[in-house]
């Protein structure tokens, strides 16, 4: 027994001098097993050519374990940790339109109808808060409406994930909270919204607010977060640094270069700090941009950024290709990477509605139910109409989980911080360089969301050709706002023109005080039917091209009308797509308090098809007296520049007119690159005619003109350059800002 004591000591103590050296082994295979960290630095539109870096990754069978990143360099980064492949993130870069993602104006066709009823009848171009008594202004240029779609399109079937670790390649994004100026490392929760963060660039982009802090680009405290790699265990770097390392001042151009320069600096200085940890064996990869010139806003030269990031992993092939895998290998990696799709069907539906309007104002939008599948292009529509609405900042969605682990869609409506008040300016010319110009110059101040039901009052000023003063309170009658009254007020100014053989003969000026009411419902954001009534008196002053006389008439107006419209057009101004369609009749009796017993009927259509760089849009419009006899002061007129172009503004008059037109333009594809104003050159075909008595309307009777222009398409609104002539020889050149369909 003795001995047998001794012998199991004796074999205990060989066991336990044994099991350090396998720990150590172990320890040791471990610390020698690759991790490879991807990271992507920030760049603007250089930050493209991390497509390039994916693409010659994938195609030579190159993994990553994971991927950090920051601000343009994130959406690179998320996106492909997400599984999309580098060919369709190059499709998307290629085709997408870029000015349109970096702006917040709504399309027209899905702003709301008090919206768009504002830019037909008012030269709306440009809007600024002003709110106790101090003007205010959004706190970045672009607030990611537009952007956050198309990241949500790739990241929004990913209901099970709320820890980047937890997608097949983890993920960190890096921002910067703007009040304590630290970094901070986005690792879970809305992986759009840590993206979106992580590109705030300050004074462009909006701030986001993230789990309870205001956050910025990383940029700002580190373009290149090669630390943040190592503190995930790399053993391998692969770093795309996008930094400008020039020390160059050539280029500085005024205080606003200066500016930039300096953001700049401080972007190269933290880059620098970042590159000093790098290792003898990590792989660090500067695309170069001198012969394409391709900067931080370049986003029209994306097929150059993404060959400079091609041929910067290429020249550093040797070192790549040491972390090659074989087929199988590099098989598994690819079916893990891009079969995370799953078709996401929310379990519940929640708003979170931040303003002062009516949930159900948001929610008769919305049409996504629980428990059936996501339709994308559906809820993006949605969202879109409901910004459109005009009262909100920025609306959104996101995938959300509840206390059971349910995932969900939460919808998240942010109030405009420089509302609820506007002010609105606007101008739009007519010029024919011969007799007279014809502009308006327009400020309106707008006030919304005034009670519960999300009630408006607006006054408009004008002043120019036809000045105007007027105010309307506008008030829904149901709290999702289909149903609505108004109450109208105005002081309006025009003029009556009489020409004898293309010259002015004589002008009566017409001055009315007006008082309306409507009732209305509207249907999508698109059709609006209504009944109004309008009581009115006035003065007519001018002289009597038949007497020579000069006349002072005070008369009284009054009419009950009904009126129906379709408008899905995308602009009034220069319409590329999508239809107006308006019936409108009016009762004038003395039995309602008019001088006079007519009727009118008016009907008008303009629409508009794109094909390419080529648009073409077609228009009719048709005024008549169908009962009665209108006084002239209500007549109907005709003429100017698309109106009848080669006439006078206005030129033609009375009971019964006919117009009709039609319009090509071709965009001039030098105008497509990024930054640069659309530019278009076409021509117009018009016919049309007034007549006093119906008795004498003849479609023979119809004058016809022809018209070349020039536009292009600028933040005040098209302008447009054109000449023209008519077949009864008359013939004039036109300036115009703004509306001239």
């Amino acid at each position: 027994m003795k001995y047998f004591s001794l012998l199991f000591i004796f074999c205990c103590t060989l066991a336990l001098l044994a099991y350090p050296s396998q720990t150590q082994a172990t320890v040791e295979e471990a610390a020698i097993t690759p991790r490879v960290g991807l990271v992507l630095g920030g760049g603007g539109a250089k930050a493209l050519a991390h497509i390039g870096v994916l693409k010659y990754l994938e195609e030579h069978q190159i993994p990553v374990d994971f991927v950090v990143a920051t601000s343009m360099g994130a959406v690179a980064g998320g996106l492909y940790v997400q599984g999309v492949a580098p060919e369709k993130l190059e499709n998307m870069v290629l085709s997408v339109d870029w000015l349109h993602l970096f702006t917040d104006t709504t399309r027209r066709e899905f702003r709301g109808i008090r919206r768009k009823e504002e830019d037909r009848s008012f030269p709306l171009q440009f809007t600024v808060g002003f709110s106790d008594r101090q003007f205010k202004l959004p706190s970045g240029v672009i607030r990611g409406q537009h952007f956050m779609p198309l990241l949500r399109n790739y990241a929004v079937n990913y209901q099970e994930v709320q820890h980047f670790d937890d997608y097949a390649l983890p993920f960190r994004a890096t921002a910067t909270d703007i009040e304590t100026g630290e970094m901070v490392i986005l690792e879970q929760g809305d992986i759009t919204l840590a993206i979106r963060a992580s590109m705030a660039i300050p004074g462009i982009f909006t701030p986001v607010n993230l789990n309870g802090r205001v956050l910025i680009d990383g940029c700002v405290t580190n373009n290149l977060p090669i630390d943040v790699a190592l503190g995930m265990g790399a053993t391998q770097l692969i770093v795309v640094d996008l930094s400008d390392y020039s020390a160059s001042i050539e280029n500085i151009n005024g205080p606003l270069g200066m500016v930039e320069r300096a953001v700049r600096l401080m972007i190269r200085n933290n880059s620098i700090d970042q590159s000093e940890l790098l290792r003898t064996n990590d792989i660090h990869l500067i695309p170069d941009f001198s012969s394409t010139k391709v900067a931080t806003r370049s986003f029209d030269k994306a097929l150059d950024a993404m060959n400079a990031g091609y041929k910067a992993a290429a020249q550093h092939a040797n070192a790549l290709q040491a972390l090659a895998v074989d087929n199988a290998t590099w098989q598994q990696y690819q079916q893990r990477l891009r079969n995370q799709h799953k078709e996401f069907t929310p379990s519940w539906f929640d708003l979170h509605n931040e303003s002062d309007l009516p949930d159900d104002l948001i929610l008769t939008t919305i049409k996504t139910e629980p428990g059936e599948p996501i339709s994308l292009s559906q809820l993006n529509d949605e969202v879109e109409r409901i910004y459109g609405l005009g009262y909100f900042e920025q609306v959104d969605y996101r995938v959300a989980w509840d206390d059971h682990g349910n995932s969900g869609v939460e919808l998240h409506t942010t109030p405009r911080s420089w509302g609820p008040d506007y002010l609105i300016f606007g101008l739009s010319l007519e010029e024919n360089f011969d007799t007279e110009s014809n502009y308006r110059a327009a400020v309106s101040y707008l006030r919304t969301a005034i009670n519960k039901y999300g009630a408006e009052f607006q006054t408009d000023l004008q002043i120019g050709s036809e000045p105007i003063l007027r105010a309307k309170y506008w008030h829904p009658l149901r709290r999702d706002a289909r149903a609505y009254s108004s109450v109208r007020a105005g002081l309006v100014r025009n003029n009556v023109n009489y020409f004898l053989n293309g010259k002015l003969a004589s002008r009566v000026q017409i001055s009315r005080q007006t008082l309306g009411f409507d009732l209305g419902t509207h249907w999508k954001h698109t059709a609006d039917v209504r009944l109004s009534y309008d009581y009115g008196t006035g003065q007519a002053r001018g002289l009597n091209p038949i007497t020579e006389q000069l006349e002072h008439v005070n008369f009284e107006t009054a009419q009950l009308t009904v009126s129906t419209l379709f408008d899905s057009l995308d602009s009034v101004h220069l319409p590329k797509k999508g239809s107006f369609v308006e019936l409108n009749y009016a009762l004038s009796d003395k039995a309602i308090g008019a001088d006079s017993n007519y009727q009118h009927l008016q009907f008008q259509y303009l629409g508009a098809h794109t094909w390419g760089d080529h648009t073409l849009v077609a228009g009719t419009h048709f005024h008549s007296t169908i009962a009665g006899t209108s006084p002239f002061y209500d007549n109907f007129s005709l003429g100017g520049f698309m109106n009848l172009s080669g006439y006078e503004y206005n030129e033609f008059s009375g009971q019964h007119v006919a117009f009709g037109q039609l319009v090509y333009l071709n965009r001039l594809p030098s105008s497509r690159r990024f930054g640069a104003f659309p530019m278009y050159i076409g021509a117009a075909i018009e016919a049309g005619q007034a007549w006093e008595r119906s008795a004498q309307v003849q479609f023979s009777d119809l004058i016809y003109s022809g018209s070349l222009m020039g536009v292009i398409n600028t933040p005040i609104g098209p302008i447009y350059l054109g000449i023209s002539r008519s077949s009864q020889g008359r013939s004039g050149a036109y300036l115009a800002v703004g509306r001239p369909f």
